[in-house]
């Protein structure tokens, strides 16, 4: 028995699947809807390089000109200035925003305002052509050779470190160095290999840090979080690090779960903090009783 026609053009219809591409960012192969249009691109499909779920990982406007160059678009300020406007309005009622210090209230408008570039970009299409002898440089290679050139006090520019061996924003470099300085009050380093432990578990607590960050922006999973903070603890239990001595009547300094289970396998018993509190007409009362019991020799009432 012979198939009709017309089913067999449906079967093989079915087996047609949509044009997709892989995303040089998370390796992935997806449709070509999850990728912004760049109809003038025809080596990627009319599509960015980049696809949408890379680009809702962006955090700042520096990674957002990153993404233009990458994906071969002319970069406005026009379109960042109108992004920052929509996220004052989407931020007008967010208390977190309201309530922040203002270093931290930078921070939040900036990356809702780089969830709003998409918005703004879709209508201005130009897909940069170069010569065909040219070799399109990546960002990082553009900035070094100054083709791309970063904006005066941009907070979110990255210069090497030589003492965290790494490049960090001037903020991130802040945090690093009063984690570090925090440390250096309370323990003694008496050698080179614990102050690089040092080192190492103030750049794990940053990036842990930015991953709570990133999570509760829906940026990263719940898995990378514990990735993040099981890095911190292994450097904070490390018995190289633990072996440091604590500084007479020092009792701060590294707070995390490992510490705490190497505490109580060395000394078997946890720390007790006592706590005070002042006191109350409830306090005064019962001073008060106990001192009339005692007065009249009573052990008790």
């Amino acid at each position: 028995m012979t198939t009709p026609p017309s089913e067999s053009k449906t079967r093989k219809s079915k087996l047609v699947k949509p044009p997709n591409k892989i995303c040089p960012i998370c390796k992935k192969r997806k449709d070509l809807s999850e990728f912004y249009s760049n109809p003038d691109w025809a080596e990627e499909q009319g599509k960015d390089k980049w696809c949408k779920e890379c680009f809702s990982k962006l955090t700042t406007k520096e990674n957002v000109k990153e993404y233009f160059w990458e994906n071969r678009r002319e970069w406005s300020d026009t379109i960042w200035n109108q992004a920052i406007r929509s996220a004052e309005k989407k931020l007008e009622n967010n208390t977190i925003y309201q309530k922040s210090a203002e270093d931290r209230r930078h921070i939040l408008l900036e990356r809702t305002a780089v969830q709003c570039v998409p918005l703004f970009m879709s209508p201005n299409y130009h897909f940069i052509i170069l010569d065909k002898n040219k070799k399109h440089l990546s960002y990082s290679e553009a900035v070094a050779t100054g083709e791309v050139q970063l904006e005066d006090g941009d907070p979110n520019q990255k210069e090497y470190d030589e003492f965290f061996n790494g490049y960090f924003t001037k903020r991130e470099l802040d945090y690093l160095q009063n984690y570090y300085n925090k440390l250096e009050e309370d323990f003694t380093f008496d050698n080179e290999n614990l102050r690089d432990y040092a080192k190492k578990c103030a750049r794990a607590s940053l990036q842990a840090d930015k991953a709570q960050d990133d999570y509760a922006a829906g940026r990263c999973s719940f898995a990378d979080v514990k990735d993040a903070l099981a890095q911190f603890d292994m450097l904070s239990k490390s018995a190289n690090f633990a072996a440091c001595k604590r500084k007479t009547g020092e009792t701060s300094g590294l707070t995390s779960w490992a510490e705490t289970t190497l505490y109580l396998e060395t000394h078997g018993y946890c720390k007790e903090t006592q706590v005070t509190w002042p006191q109350d007409d409830v306090d005064r009362i019962v001073a008060d009783l106990k001192h009339t019991v005692k007065a009249l020799g009573l052990d008790s009432i």
